[in-house]
């Protein structure tokens, strides 16, 4: 619909869509509507990560590059993948009312960043208001998620992998994961540290607390 609007800021150059757009809307439901024809049923799919929304999918945009909807807006976004994957568990990167009342499980795409952690961490344990919109409760309390569904995300992109297994951060790491309930890490992992090296043991000890 050309609504949206160019940026190019601090996290790169691209477009962004006016989201409340009824096209935009329509249009994204069939997507996820296809990607469920294709795997949906697919045992394989264990879990499936919401995107959709902001920056990487992550829900939130720059504040020079658009806005994100009110949350009924927000939910036509997220309705689609019930359908398309009924027998994954859906997962949201924050505590939004319907991720409480779908039972749904969480992701932290800051994994290992105390300060972005703690904040993650803060949203879960007492909900609170949604910066992106300002509203004051968007996000709700779901301290008890972990008991029915997945907690995953990805390692943060502020630290090399490796700063998370040294001997300054890695007790503080355990820490983190063993709070979080984290039961996978991914795209962004230790994937790309070495089998066998130096950070082995701390490895091991990681595997061992997700």
């Amino acid at each position: 619909g050309k609504d949206g609007k160019a940026y190019k800021v601090s996290y790169g150059q691209g477009y962004s869509p006016d989201y409340e757009n009824p096209i935009l809307i329509e249009a994204h439901a069939k997507a996820i509507k296809a990607i469920g024809q294709r795997y949906g049923q697919d045992p394989f799919i264990a879990y499936v990560q919401l995107g959709s929304l902001g920056h990487w999918g992550e829900w939130h945009v720059h504040s020079q590059a658009g806005t994100l909807p009110l949350t009924f807006i927000r939910d036509m976004y997220v309705e689609p993948y019930f359908e398309a994957f009924p027998a994954a568990k859906l997962m949201m990167r924050r505590p939004f009312a319907i991720a409480a009342e779908r039972n749904m499980g969480l992701f932290n795409d800051s994994s290992g960043d105390p300060d972005s952690t703690e904040s993650w961490l803060d949203w879960i344990e007492n909900g609170g208001r949604y910066s992106q919109t300002n509203e004051k409760n968007a996000m709700v309390p779901m301290p008890d998620a972990w008991l029915n569904a997945p907690v995953g995300g990805e390692l943060s992109t502020n630290y090399d992998e490796t700063d998370f297994l040294d001997d300054k951060m890695l007790d503080q790491t355990l820490l983190l994961f063993k709070r979080s309930h984290t039961s996978w890490i991914g795209p962004g992992s230790f994937v790309w540290v070495d089998r066998d090296s130096e950070y082995q043991k701390a490895l091991d000890q990681v595997n061992r607390i997700i």
